[in-house]
């Protein structure tokens, strides 16, 4: 078997788990947590997680920090919420989440006024073999570098996931997935497709 050569950074079985109960003027609750404003609008930013088999054998399953998402990203008009994205919640009534896994928030009198997505960085590689034998991963796009891979799953189009990112044939391409503003560009990361759509 020849050998495959990829530098990686273990990574526990969910990457960027954010409480679905942080915001930026709170500290986050891993038991019940709620905020309430029946009047003003207020809003709670979270960042996307992945779950990667533990939800759903064999599949990848994002999720809003750790929890389930309270709201149907099409009707906010979002194509898509990928790992690492910032969300940005607008809301009136009560924000409660529950510590459950995954985690649930559930309130009577929420009412989810806007949704506001900032996305991360992508980077585009392909699979290639090396001089010496083995394959890794070349970056595609020599203007824009990723920085250190924090996972070595890749994430399919029908949500199923590889054990190892260097499982794909040669020339196979791949899109790696670092968080917006991260100024390492470190990759939480990976897609065998372009999960924002090819002209992103």
């Amino acid at each position: 078997m020849k050998a495959k050569r990829l530098l990686v950074v273990p990574l526990l079985m969910i990457t960027t788990l954010v409480g679905c109960s942080f915001n930026n003027s709170s500290s986050s609750d891993n038991s019940i947590s709620s905020y309430s404003s029946k009047k003003a609008v207020q809003n709670i930013t979270l960042s996307m997680s992945v779950d990667y088999g533990m939800l759903s054998p064999n599949k990848a399953t994002h999720l809003l920090g750790n929890c389930t998402l309270p709201f149907n990203p099409s009707d906010f008009n979002i194509d898509a919420l990928i790992a690492g994205d910032l969300v940005t919640i607008y809301y009136t009534g009560t924000w409660q989440a529950f510590s459950t896994y995954p985690g649930k928030i559930a309130s009577p009198d929420l009412v989810i006024t806007d949704v506001k997505v900032v996305h991360g960085n992508i980077f585009e590689y392909e699979v290639a073999q090396n001089p010496g034998g083995g394959t890794s991963l070349a970056q595609v796009d020599s203007t824009k570098y990723g920085g250190d891979y924090k996972t070595r799953y890749c994430i399919n189009e029908d949500a199923s996931f590889a054990q190892d990112v260097l499982d794909y044939p040669l020339h196979t391409k791949i899109y790696g997935v670092s968080k917006p503003n991260d100024e390492k560009n470190d990759l939480i990361a990976f897609y065998s497709y372009n999960p924002l759509g090819e002209n992103k």
